[in-house]
Formats: structure tokens, C-alpha cells, sequence
């Protein structure tokens, strides 16, 4: 005879259960479990994203397999990426408002863009203006 599950909402707004097996428990978040379930993923991206930003909508055609950079870009676009919870991560991406252009870290926007590291990331830590966002 099988169990029911429980959903619980996690502090970060995603519905996880908890799962168990020869005495080990692991929560699990569903839209984790119902993307490897449902959704391919051949170039094995290693996050879920729900496409219209709403973290307790599982439907399976509001979740894709995205990468670390199209996670977050995707949370700069939706005006996700200032709510409490919404990346469980934190990220150096450097977003060029005036272009769209992402970089993966401060480093590769300097080179890129051709300034000098040290005076780059002092401009992005002291800056008035908002051409660039570390996301």
C-alpha cells in the first residue's frame, strides 16, 4: 500500500516533498522531479526554470532545462531577480542594460567590453548609474 505525499511550500516560494527510502529522507522539489520525469533534457542543463516566473506553477509546459546564465537572464527580464527567493544562488552575472549583452562574471564583461578589470569592477561597485547590473 502506497503513502500520500504532502506538498510543503519551501521559504523560497517552490512546492518540495519529502521523500523516503530505507530509512533516508531527501525533500525534493516537484518541479525538479516533474522536469526529470517529463521533460527531456539533452543538453543537460542543470536548472528548471518556470517560464512565467511563478515559482508554485508546475505545469510541465511552464518548465524548460536552462543553464546557469539563461536562468538568471531570465529573472533579469521577468524583474524576478530583486524578489526575495526567486535564485537560490548568487551570481556575479554582469548584465549590459543598454545592449541585453550577459556575461558570466566581471572578468569576461572587462575583457569584452575592453576595460581595465580593477577600474571595472570598482565602476560597478561605486556606480550611480544603471548600464550595468551584477545579477
Amino acid at each position: 500500500m502506497g503513502r500520500m505525499l504532502i506538498q510543503r511550500f519551501d521559504r523560497g516560494g517552490y512546492y518540495t516533498v519529502r521523500l523516503s527510502m530505507n530509512g533516508q529522507t531527501s525533500t525534493k522539489f516537484i518541479h525538479r522531479l516533474l522536469a526529470e520525469s517529463f521533460i527531456a533534457n539533452p543538453e543537460n542543463k542543470p536548472f528548471v526554470n518556470h517560464i512565467n516566473g511563478v515559482t508554485t506553477d508546475n505545469r510541465i509546459e511552464n518548465l524548460e532545462w536552462v543553464s546557469h546564465a539563461e536562468n538568471v537572464k531570465h529573472a533579469y527580464i521577468r524583474n524576478l531577480s530583486s524578489n526575495k527567493g526567486c535564485l537560490h544562488y548568487q551570481s556575479k552575472l554582469i548584465v549590459d542594460t543598454s545592449t541585453g549583452e550577459l556575461f558570466g562574471s566581471i572578468a569576461e564583461a572587462a575583457n569584452g567590453l575592453g576595460y581595465n578589470y580593477n577600474s571595472f569592477r570598482n565602476y560597478l561597485n561605486n556606480r550611480n548609474d544603471k548600464r550595468f547590473l551584477k545579477i
